[in-house]
């Protein structure tokens, strides 16, 4: 999918917040497609996070899904949390 929005975020925890549209009629550009939320907790996740949505390119993340977590990692409370993100051709 694409990433629509990436953002700090967090009063006494703050991480970097993601929204991806999953792919759809058009490839990613959210016509029918689903949105995935997701935390970024790595620098160099992050980069790769900004650099896909500066350039609108369309990538897979990998995650893990933690049912429990802490609010300590996450004010939201998103259970996806980014393993690696990989852009795709």
């Amino acid at each position: 999918g694409r990433i629509v929005k990436l953002e700090h975020v967090g009063l006494l925890v703050q991480t970097w917040e993601g929204e991806l549209i999953r792919g759809g009629l058009t490839d990613g550009s959210g016509s029918m497609g689903g949105s995935f939320f997701f935390t970024i907790e790595d620098s160099d996740n992050l980069l790769l996070a900004q650099v896909a949505l500066r350039d609108q390119c369309e990538v897979m993340v990998y995650y893990r899904e933690e049912f429990i977590s802490s609010g300590t990692r996450s004010e939201y409370h998103t259970p996806h949390f980014v393993v690696h993100i990989e852009r795709t051709l």
